[in-house]
């Protein structure tokens, strides 16, 4: 199921960049045989939040059974060693500011029974023709995963009426 849906998804991001040259980000929360689809202004962090709260609140209302996140991302190259990976990480805070960075296609999905992948490939550019490379598949189910759009489906935890008293473990 995973698969066909990044297969789907990548083939309307083929076409897109095609067309545009770039891509619209987006988030689709699935839902029978139907999907929401939520657009993401990609330099507005205050439309971001506002689009992951109105991801989570469908998520709930429709009970949904997936939501995909669509975008473009700056990755490091796959080719780099451990030691110079480090590097990088070292002497800059954000993949964008790297050398050697790449320009990918990302599509995260995540299902209400716990799959999370991470689906990307690198966006080819030749004059005006754009193009993309192989998918690349990375299961992160299990793994904990943080940001503004993951954990879709993760239970709410309950804030404590009273904070823990000074020296006290939470």
């Amino acid at each position: 199921m995973v698969r066909d849906l990044v297969e789907t998804f990548m083939g309307q991001a083929r076409m897109q960049l095609a067309d545009r040259g770039e891509i619209a980000p987006a988030v689709l929360v699935c839902h029978g045989t139907e999907a929401e689809v939520l657009p993401v202004n990609p330099s507005s962090g205050r439309q971001k939040d506002q689009v992951a709260f109105v991801g989570r609140e469908l998520v709930k209302k429709l009970d949904a059974h997936t939501v995909v996140m669509i975008t473009e991302i700056w990755a490091l190259r796959r080719d780099l060693t451990p030691a110079q990976y480090e590097e990088l990480r070292a002497s800059y805070e954000r993949v964008e500011d790297m050398p050697g960075r790449i320009e990918c296609v990302a599509i995260n999905v995540e299902t209400r029974d716990g799959q999370v992948w991470h689906a990307q490939a690198e966006i080819l550019r030749q004059g005006r023709a754009v193009r993309t490379g192989p998918v690349e598949y990375h299961d992160m189910s299990g793994l904990e995963m943080a940001g503004r759009f993951a954990g879709w489906f993760a239970p709410r935890r309950e804030v404590p009426d009273a904070l823990p008293e000074s020296g006290a473990k939470p």
